[in-house]
């Protein structure tokens, strides 16, 4: 009973940072990194963010058919000395860094990450926000939950089972039941799946030509290392392990590289103001020591889109949230990709502002405002971009653009959304 007390303790602590601060000084780490020449900058953790792990070791699972024999990798010689996936011939392939929170959810956001950039790539949509489920794969996957979970099991599942939008099942931070997901009515919830995915490597350090050319062929990658205390002190810089104990392991998303100074590009799941704006760089020569960078790697291949989706965009002045002074013109547009609506003829569709001054909704029949919610009683059709407001604000506040559908077919706006967008005006 003893042991088994201390093995669930050593778990909890494996996948929760504790207070760093305490286990390693501030100064331990600067004088650490000035001793071994890395390059890069601590600081302290910030303690309210619980910075949580959770990629468990899936070395030896039977997830036969997914090696890298079949694959057609682009040449040594081939492969660019830079690549980064947000800005791939000028554009935008990966979504926004999210936030894991107090959950072991890691390995779910890396592969959700990695199927919301193969939909920006296989859709020809970049620079699109295709928010999708990870709490699906928490609570309905199998494959592990916010006391961690691997990245090949919930490979698999995103072939055989998929996952919906972001809204179908929105993230909880904590484990749920599966019969928590909503029900699917119009499409607007299928299930995104893929036709394949190959394991990279299983546990071993990848030739980093290989592991190049998958995130250059594919997209970002899935991958796994293994997290020391310093790291959660890292602010900026190409990130080398120099001091601290090993606290777990992590799933992050591969985006980029640099040949040149000899980086990786990550995308980190702990929020957008931990690191570099949510992401971190870190040297090739973390593949081959105890940090085991990418020793665990996954592809993602054939997206399969819902047949039957709406794809929903609204933004101002070209973003999803914005700040300007009352009285300067701003634009609002709506961006909707509908794919084989027959079923949505007879659906009802608003689009609405909240602001300081009230709820006011769109009427795009007669192209004007109009107190409260206003149903849109058409067909859904394509809008992109469709102008929703050219002018002024002029009562300084927060305002909130929605776009939303009727999906039960009751005739009731149900509380619902599936596009928004965010504008602050401040005094002039």
């Amino acid at each position: 009973m003893k042991n088994v007390i201390l093995g669930v303790l050593l778990v909890m602590f494996v996948c929760a940072a504790p207070s760093l601060v305490d286990a390693i000084e501030l100064s331990t780490i600067q004088n650490a990194i000035e001793r071994s020449g890395a390059r890069w900058e601590a600081m302290v953790p910030d303690e309210t963010n619980p910075m949580r792990s959770g990629l468990l070791d899936e070395r030896g699972s039977s997830h036969s058919g997914h090696t890298l024999k079949e694959m057609k990798m682009t040449s040594a010689g081939s492969i660019p000395s830079h690549f980064d996936w947000r800005n791939a011939g000028g554009k935008n392939y990966v979504t926004p860094v999210r936030n894991q929170k107090n959950c072991g959810s890691c390995w779910a956001f890396s592969l959700v990450g990695a199927m919301e950039s193969l939909a920006l790539i296989a859709l020809e949509i970049p620079g699109t926000d295709m928010d999708l489920s990870e709490q699906t794969l928490v609570s309905c996957s199998n494959a592990g939950s916010c006391d961690g979970g691997g990245i090949g099991t919930a490979a698999e599942h995103l072939r055989k089972s998929g996952i919906p939008k972001e809204a179908c099942y929105t993230y909880r931070a904590y484990n749920t039941e599966c019969g928590l997901i909503c029900t699917d009515s119009l499409g607007l919830y299928s299930s995104y799946n893929i036709q394949n995915w190959v394991n990279i490597c299983d546990g071993s350090a990848p030739d980093i030509n290989v592991l190049k050319s998958m995130l250059v062929t594919l997209g970002p990658l899935s991958v796994g290392y293994a997290v020391y205390e310093d790291f959660y002190s890292y602010r900026s810089g190409i990130y080398s392990h120099v001091s601290g104990d090993k606290m777990g392991l992590h799933a992050v998303l591969l985006v980029g590289f640099d040949d040149r100074e000899g980086y990786f590009i990550v995308k980190n799941s702990w929020g957008p103001t931990w690191g570099e704006e949510g992401y971190f760089r870190i040297a090739y020569s973390e593949m081959t020591n105890d940090v085991a960078f990418a020793n665990t790697a996954v592809g993602l291949m054939g997206l399969s889109a819902p047949e039957n989706r709406i794809l929903p965009e609204i933004t101002v002045n070209g973003q999803r949230n914005l700040v300007v002074k009352a009285g300067e013109t701003i634009s609002v547009a709506v961006r909707l990709d509908p794919v084989n609506q027959t079923q949505a003829d007879n659906k009802d569709w608003w689009i609405w502002m909240v602001g300081p001054d009230g709820t006011f909704g769109y009427d795009v029949a007669a192209k004007s405002w109009q107190g409260g919610l206003v149903p849109i009683k058409l067909p859904i059709f394509q809008l992109n971009p469709y102008l929703i407001w050219d002018g002024v604000l002029s009562t300084p506040g927060d305002y909130h653009f929605y776009f939303a559908i009727d999906d039960n077919n009751d005739g009731i706006f149900d509380g619902t959304w599936q596009g928004s967008a965010g504008l602050y005006v401040s005094n002039p």
